[in-house]
């Protein structure tokens, strides 16, 4: 984004000027509202001055994308830590795949269904089965012959 910006235009430059950046460059869409959504946070943690200048902006940016960085190298070594892996399904379940695709569950959610139905073969204790995807829910839902103890929804959980 600096790189867009002329250190000319940091006259003066506020955070308005900076919302109205984001507005100009950026046409109405979700990418735009995340942007906004971030930029107040941005601004009180990175931008030191009232009016910064060409140079300490483009420093701003280089500190938060450090920070993001770190932050990233953190939550993926947290992540390696907790997830637990299972090996891979094996059996394709073609007639289970079948029926999940006559009703509405395409890919990627028929095969994390039978991920799940496989590695609940596998173990002594059934988990449950949990999407929001309502389209697969009900499809799931409506097949006798998967081992979950539960299939649970979005409403389950409001």
């Amino acid at each position: 984004m600096a790189n867009d910006l002329k250190p000319e235009e940091f006259y003066n430059f506020k955070f308005r000027d900076l919302k109205k950046y984001v507005m100009r460059n950026y046409p109405d869409g979700k990418k735009r509202d995340q942007i906004l959504s971030s930029l107040e946070k941005f601004w009180d943690v990175y931008v030191k001055e009232q009016f910064p200048t060409y140079a300490s902006f483009n420093q701003a940016i280089q500190n938060c994308l450090g920070d993001l960085k770190i932050f990233i190298y953190s939550r993926k070594n947290q992540w390696q830590q907790n997830v637990v892996l299972t090996d891979d399904r094996v059996k394709k379940y073609l007639d289970l795949k079948r029926k999940l695709n006559s009703l509405k569950v395409h890919s990627p959610d028929d095969d994390i269904v039978l991920d799940a139905h496989d590695f609940n073969l596998r173990k002594d204790f059934l988990l449950d089965f949990i999407t929001f995807d309502g389209d697969c829910h009900n499809g799931v839902s409506q097949i006798q012959d998967f081992q979950f103890d539960n299939i649970r929804g979005k409403d389950d959980y409001l």
